[in-house]
């Protein structure tokens, strides 16, 4: 296959409309799964998603970067459940020195992400207006972080381990 065309999977029922070179997809694309729903659209290299493309399943929409098929560089993910993540990928994993992630109900974190957690310095806002600001490892807060506490306008130090608070500083 060679230049613009459509394929369909007999083994599947995939099917994948655009350009091919060497028998594989290559530049502009777009694949749809066997009940015809439209899966990503955009850039291939090499029969891999690759360049920039939106890709939409049931848990929400990506719409970026893409290497070898994974989302990888920076990207906007909204979530089925309204949540959205805004940064960058690298390997399909969420990871960045600075991203947002706001959730539906409320709330949001700015900061850090390695290997899709909280890594790194960040800001924990919750959905009741308290932020806590420090360093997440794994996706917990370790060492001393800044809180506020909305409902009593006042801000605290305190020293977390492993996520837990294990001291009050001031």
């Amino acid at each position: 296959r060679e230049g613009a065309g459509v394929a369909f999977s007999s083994r599947d029922g995939s099917l994948f409309a655009g350009k091919w070179k060497d028998n594989v997809p290559t530049g502009l694309g777009s694949a749809f799964d066997p009940d015809g729903n439209l899966i990503y659209t955009g850039e291939w290299k090499g029969g891999a998603m690759e360049g920039q493309g939106v890709f939409t399943s049931e848990a929400g929409t990506y719409t970026g970067s893409f290497k070898a098929g994974a989302f990888d560089g920076y990207g906007v993910y909204e979530f089925a459940n309204g949540d959205r993540y805004e940064g960058d990928y690298v390997a399909g994993k969420r990871q960045s020195a600075e991203a947002t992630l706001t959730y539906s109900g409320g709330g949001s974190y700015t900061g850090a992400f390695e290997n899709d957690l909280f890594h790194g310095e960040g800001t924990l806002t919750y959905a009741n207006g308290d932020i806590v600001k420090g360093t997440f490892v794994n996706g917990l807060l370790e060492g001393e972080a800044e809180f506020y506490l909305k409902s009593r306008d006042i801000w605290q130090r305190l020293r977390y381990e492993n996520g837990k608070i294990v001291e009050y500083l001031d």
